[in-house]
């Protein structure tokens, strides 16, 4: 259903009061950002057998590990200003 809805974007942001491109470039750019978007672990769609709080720590800590709790940790807090 995706790529209808793709198609059909395509052919609305192509005209030329909107977008004035032509359709098969839209279709590749709407393709493109469909596409980044199935690899973001922030916008994948919750599923019964994983919630989203365990898919999105998985996915960070696969990426950085637990380096950026020492490189927080290591960061002197911002200093206050008294009221």
């Amino acid at each position: 259903m995706q790529d209808q809805l793709i198609d059909y974007m395509a052919k609305f942001l192509g005209r030329p009061d909107v977008l004035a491109m032509k359709d098969e470039e839209v279709t590749n750019l709407l393709r493109r950002q469909v596409e980044s978007l199935r690899r973001n672990p922030w916008a994948v769609a919750e599923t019964a057998s994983q919630p989203a709080e365990k898919r999105i720590a998985a996915a960070l800590s696969a990426k950085d590990g637990p380096a950026w709790q020492g490189r927080l940790a290591a960061e002197s807090p911002a200093p206050h200003l008294s009221a």
